[in-house]
């Protein structure tokens, strides 16, 4: 009960948005959760989590950033957390499934596809991104390498930073494009772009999809598992300090409180010593 009296800070964390080497190290997770309930929409998803989630996880220790955004489909939602361990990003990971069974989320969505990875190539149109993106247009994309043991890592960051500089960033209204992995030890990979545009959210997916299609850049054979096109609804940063508080709304009902404690007991169960630093 004291964890969850403590307050998310409402200054800066950090001095600019980490997004992975070659600055600070970031480890990044994400939810794509299809709402089954037809009661639900799609914002009521995102308030939720916003309400009765955020106030908990922008506190914790190593906290860089959390993102909530539309898809391009109703019956979808996405969220990402990014933390500067492998350790706490996992820990985020399991307290929004926690959040999501002891809470009033439980039987109205179910996951459709996770990942958990290293941000290896992070790429920003500021020196020292500080600002929030909300309302801004996201673009993911999540693969299957077909043999993640043989990906070399030196070679897939390089094929990033090619992309980047011939492709993405040439793209009218570019923000930010991040790319992670979990290779060669897993087989997933995951991107993320922000632009200012719809459009311009939707010509990035499709200049992925042909690049990986043909393997340019040197980019190694994947499957495609899953996509978003979408709208940020809000956007959490270390660097920005836009942390929420605890909320007083109908949102923070008594299932949301039980939840908050059960998150705080799951995290404090995977991250032990890390709550100390």
């Amino acid at each position: 009960a004291i964890l969850l009296g403590l307050a998310a800070a409402s200054e800066p964390t950090c001095k600019c948005q980490p997004l992975g080497p070659p600055g600070a190290p970031s480890f990044l997770v994400t939810r794509l959760w299809n709402i089954v309930d037809a009661g639900w929409t799609d914002q009521d998803v995102i308030d939720d989590f916003d309400a009765g989630f955020a106030p908990t996880v922008v506190a914790l220790p190593g906290f860089q950033r959390y993102t909530a955004a539309t898809t391009g489909d109703d019956r979808t939602v996405f969220f990402m957390n990014a933390f500067d361990s492998k350790d706490r990003a996992a820990a985020a990971q399991e307290a929004a499934k926690e959040f999501v069974s002891a809470g009033r989320l439980n039987s109205a969505i179910e996951p459709n596809h996770f990942t958990q990875e290293a941000v290896i190539a992070g790429f920003s149109s500021e020196d020292c991104p500080k600002e929030s993106m909300e309302g801004m247009h996201l673009s993911t994309r999540a693969y299957y390498f077909d043999d993640p043991a043989s990906v070399n890592l030196t070679a897939l960051i390089q094929s990033y930073t090619d992309f980047h500089e011939q492709v993405m960033s040439n793209i009218e209204g570019w923000k930010a494009y991040v790319g992670s992995t979990a290779a060669p030890e897993a087989k997933d990979d995951f991107a993320f772009n922000i632009f200012d545009s719809e459009e311009a959210a939707k010509e990035s997916n499709e200049f992925a999809a042909a690049a990986t299609e043909t393997q340019d850049f040197g980019y190694p054979p994947t499957e495609l598992i899953a996509k978003t096109e979408g709208v940020i609804a809000f956007d959490y940063l270390c660097a920005a300090g836009n942390a929420p508080t605890f909320p007083s709304s109908s949102l923070a009902s008594t299932k949301s409180t039980a939840a908050r404690v059960k998150i705080v007991g799951a995290i404090v169960g995977t991250m032990g010593a890390y709550w100390l630093r």
